[in-house]
């Protein structure tokens, strides 16, 4: 990372030519501000705060995953099976919570299944098949 520091009269301020975050060249500097991120996408996952959406799964924030989504999260259950398995989850690969808590993302407590369907008939032998729309069983 290149630091360039600018000499004012009352102070020294300090200009980044690059990007913390993604490391891409900063091609705009503000006025009056040090600018140290390309975008505010940088900003947010620099520092990035897991969060819990509307369905009750939990967002960790990873940018180059094949499975981010536009502001560069991914779900944290993924990551966990991924780690567990030792490769990237496919496709049309599923990840089931056992105790159907969403955010228990322990890797004792997930399962994959090698299909939506395999999930889906899993979940009904073992009558767990929840309400899509209401999340109840």
């Amino acid at each position: 990372m290149v630091i360039v520091f600018w000499f004012t009269e009352n102070n020294m301020e300090e200009k980044y030519t690059h990007c913390l975050y993604c490391k891409k060249e900063l091609t705009r500097i503000r006025s009056g501000r040090v600018t140290k991120y390309c975008t505010h996408n940088c900003y947010s996952l620099d520092k990035p705060k897991p969060f819990i959406i509307k369905n009750g799964y939990k967002l960790v924030a990873k940018l180059n995953h094949t499975r981010t989504d536009a502001r560069g999260y991914v779900r944290e259950h993924l990551l966990v099976m991924e780690e567990k398995i030792g490769r990237p989850i496919r496709k049309a690969e599923s990840v089931h919570h056992i105790d159907g808590n969403k955010q228990n993302n322990h890797k004792d407590n997930l399962l994959l299944f090698k299909s939506h369907n395999e999930h889906l008939r899993h979940e009904w032998e073992n009558n767990t098949l929840r309400n899509t729309n209401t999340g109840n069983r």
